[in-house]
């Protein structure tokens, strides 16, 4: 069963998710499971992964919500204007964790959920990472595909090669329109651009090819871009899952591993 949910952020807005609650032969685990999005998409993730996910944890057990962050989807607030290479920047530096922190609120007022396990794929991998080293009621997070280095191009450099290839993606997506070919010979295309992104790309791929770098100029060190706040975020999760697991196997005499509970 599952049924629309809105709760407040830190700042004011309301943001709007849908939360899974268990069903079928099991009783109710004693943890949450918040997802969490992809940078700026919104509650339903690509080809709909959270939606199948958050109803086959729900069968296993788990109360399971998916919301959209401020600014995006059906949640209130707005996000402050920049290209999408600085949103992309936000996001990895904890953008959207007072908004997942009001989702546990949440979870813990109306349904007395204390232990929670944040998933996130990408963007929001990192949003999972950096909320568990703030707060003490994450157990866990299931960390898939997130990036460690930052997209920003105010790092070192103003047009950044991911940019570059959405451009050059877009100029071939439009090979074959009439029109884009009349912009063109009319003179009313951004030739600048064009050349632009074609130069960052090509020194992008020399750079992969020939210096083992993929991040910057010939030469160049290839953790120009690593996201500090991310290994901060991690370290800081580490010691406290460490602090806790450490005194278990002492206690117990043996090794063991930490595994999600799964519900009887």
């Amino acid at each position: 069963m599952e049924h629309p949910v809105q709760f407040l952020s830190e700042a004011g807005h309301r943001l709007m998710g849908i939360l899974h609650v268990p069903h079928g032969p099991g009783r109710p685990a004693g943890y949450g499971l918040v997802l969490l999005n992809i940078g700026l998409h919104y509650r339903v993730c690509h080809n709909r992964l959270f939606v199948k996910l958050a109803r086959a944890l729900s069968r296993e057990g788990y109360h399971v919500l998916r919301f959209d962050t401020h600014g995006v989807g059906d949640s209130e607030g707005e996000i402050e204007a920049g290209s999408v290479l600085v949103h992309f920047d936000r996001v990895q530096r904890g953008l959207f964790v007072p908004d997942t922190r009001a989702a546990l609120d949440h979870l813990s007022r109306e349904l007395g959920l204390e232990r929670f396990v944040l998933a996130g794929l990408c963007g929001g991998a990192l949003t999972a990472i950096h909320t568990a080293a703030e707060d003490r009621r994450v157990q866990g997070v299931i960390f898939i595909a997130g990036p460690m280095t930052v997209t920003s191009p105010t790092e070192d450099r103003e047009f950044h090669p991911w940019e570059a290839g959405q451009w050059l993606a877009g100029y071939r997506a439009r090979l074959r329109n009439p029109r884009a070919w009349a912009r063109l010979v009319s003179g009313k295309s951004d030739y600048g651009m064009m050349v632009r992104a074609l130069v960052v790309k090509m020194h992008h791929r020399w750079c992969q090819m020939w210096t083992g770098s993929a991040l910057g100029r010939p030469g160049a060190a290839p953790g120009g871009h690593f996201n500090t706040h991310y290994l901060d975020s991690f370290q800081r999760s580490l010691q406290y899952a460490l602090s806790r697991l450490i005194p278990t196997l002492r206690g117990e005499g043996r090794e063991g591993v930490v595994r999600l509970p799964r519900a009887r």
